[in-house]
């Protein structure tokens, strides 16, 4: 079945398989949550069965190579096997890239085609990124490489100019919501509302958003913007929804929501607030593209985000 929003990937890809040469790189470009990596496994198992080859699960395929974070730690390793949800390390790393290039020194097992999946190319350390370079500016034959990227502009320009680009477009408020309300029906309406409006056109980011029960938090979020916090009460309420020792995930969720209040404050603003949402709205994405990577003060980092969000009330004596 193919998801809301991928019919144009689709296309472009078929067209691409039925021409005379399948180009060998790929970047799946697009707001994280969009099912990209779904797109990527199963246009290389559909690729891989075009000539003949049997046809496997794509996750167990023995011609779908995967590069993506390993679990952090033996603890993390144990769960993996166990099947239990477990945490990653923040990065790709050079040597997972060059055990991948080893493999790819011998024939694909089943028919004339393999391909390598990286997901998320962000994630890629620099050295992964320029070992994996090489294998881009001379692809082994029959291989193709599936790069799925939430943010295209952090990857080196070199691997872009060698790629070509599949863009996933968001998703509309109304095809959001059906996808959300059919796989999490149980949400309560603050929940509910909370994820649409985080998500960004992003059904995974809503899904992801309404698991961390931050809806609190996101309520919280939006009176401050509208109606500052003069003295702090709310910025210390705002830490006690988020946690005293929020995870990585976590924090990376609680400033994307913070982005997001602040954004749907522009519309209403005056010239003078307008100019201090978009400063607030530059400062918060910073602290995003920050995050997978900082070690940041739990209790700082929040009451960083509620200064920002303090910032664009519409009072400013408030704020």
């Amino acid at each position: 079945m193919t998801l809301l929003g991928h019919d144009e990937p689709w296309r472009e890809w078929r067209a691409a398989q039925a021409g005379a040469r399948m180009h060998h790189g790929w970047i799946l470009a697009g707001r994280k949550g969009l099912g990209k990596a779904s797109f990527a496994f199963a246009a290389a198992a559909d690729l891989l069965a075009s000539d003949g080859a049997p046809r496997f699960e794509p996750h167990a395929h023995p011609d779908i190579l995967v590069l993506d974070p390993l679990p952090d730690g033996e603890d993390e390793e144990r769960k993996r096997a166990e099947g239990k949800p477990y945490k990653t390390r923040r990065n790709i790393t050079v040597d997972q890239v060059r055990a991948v290039q080893r493999r790819l020194t011998t024939r694909p097992t089943l028919g004339a085609w393999r391909a390598v999946i990286v997901d998320a190319a962000d994630e890629l350390e620099k050295g992964a990124a320029n070992a994996l370079l090489k294998s881009l500016e001379e692809p082994p034959a029959g291989t193709i490489f599936l790069l799925v990227a939430h943010r295209l502009g952090r990857l080196q320009a070199t691997i872009r100019s060698r790629c070509r680009v599949l863009r996933f477009a968001e998703l509309d408020e109304r095809d959001l919501a059906a996808v959300v309300d059919g796989a999490a029906p149980e949400l309560s309406p603050e929940a509910r509302r909370a994820a649409l409006a985080v998500a960004g056109g992003s059904p995974g980011a809503a899904l992801d958003f309404a698991g961390r029960g931050l809806d609190g938090a996101f309520a919280l979020m939006g009176r401050i913007a509208q109606d500052g916090d003069a003295d702090f009460g709310l910025r210390e309420a705002l830490l006690g929804e988020i946690g005293p020792r929020p995870d990585r995930e976590r924090q990376l969720a609680a400033i994307e929501a913070a982005r997001m209040v602040v954004l749907s404050t522009l519309p209403d603003s005056d010239r003078a607030r307008a100019a201090r949402v978009i400063e607030a709205h530059a400062a918060l994405s910073r602290l995003l593209a920050q995050a997978p990577t900082a070690n940041f003060d739990p209790a700082t980092l929040m009451l960083e985000i509620g200064g920002l969000l303090a910032s664009v009330a519409a009072d400013r004596e408030a704020a």
